[in-house]
């Protein structure tokens, strides 16, 4: 049976990993409150919450599970280039791929102990693992980071134009080590007024209903619920007709 693997961030990572981690003892899981929406869930219905990857795997008759879906909360799109690389052996001809593309402003530099540490625009203050914290080192990281979203001219528009042309070269490569049946999408352009100025497929915001919304703002957090997840994969199955797309759709960079 072919499989379907997921690469992406906190919005493609793997329900059944977040029930199983807590099953196992991890009581930590339940932190972050796209987490917490998922184990409250599940422990009131007594089944794991359906992700894109379950209506795809149903519709197209794939292997789904854990040890397919290698996207991580938090995720830059380094890491998720480098976690393509090191599953790109035991994908098969025959399998599906889907690709979640983060936010380009994200970074990851290696800490004091040699690991990553994953920077997010609006998170810089939280980021962990640095011995030398000072505010000389906050404020350089700061500067580097306003310098992947506007110049110094107030120009938005000339980095997002590096970093399309950066993430658009290396997508370039995937698509020619991937199967056929490979997407690419992001839930980071919604802000965009016209469709097709994105690279990527978008979800339908308007109808997508994330865990805020369907918890009627007791959990306050913007990834799919459950209903959200069912809905873009509908969404994904009408994406796989066009497989390997990225905007200007075929033209060279």
């Amino acid at each position: 049976m072919a499989k379907l693997w997921v690469f992406g961030d906190s919005f493609s990572d793997s329900h059944k990993w977040v029930i199983n981690s807590y099953l196992t003892g991890d009581r930590n899981v339940s932190d972050p409150p796209q987490y917490k929406y998922l184990i409250a869930k599940y422990l009131k219905e007594n089944k794991i919450p359906k992700h894109f990857e379950d209506v795809l795997g149903e519709h197209f008759g794939l292997e789904v599970g854990i040890k397919y879906n290698c996207a991580g909360g938090g995720f830059s799109n380094a890491d998720i280039i480098e976690s393509i690389g090191k599953n790109i052996h035991r994908i098969k001809e025959d399998d599906y791929v889907v690709i979640g593309w983060t936010d380009l402003r994200r970074i990851r530099l290696l800490n004091s102990d040699s690991q990553w540490t994953h920077i997010h625009p609006a998170g810089i203050e939280n980021m962990g693992g640095f011995d030398d914290m000072t505010q000389s080192f906050i404020n350089t990281i700061r500067r580097i980071m306003t310098l992947r979203y506007e110049s110094d001219k107030g120009e938005a528009w000339r980095p997002k134009t590096k970093l399309d042309t950066e993430i658009k070269s290396f997508v370039n490569l995937i698509n020619k080590a991937l199967p056929k049946n490979t997407i690419h999408w992001t839930p980071f352009n919604a802000w965009i007024r016209k469709r097709d100025q994105s690279m990527f497929w978008i979800p339908y915001w308007q109808t997508t209903t994330d865990i805020r919304k369907e918890t009627n703002g007791e959990i306050d957090d913007g990834h799919f619920s459950e209903t959200g997840h069912i809905d873009i994969g509908k969404q994904m199955i009408e994406w796989f007709k066009n497989p390997k797309l990225i905007y200007p759709y075929q033209q060279k960079i």
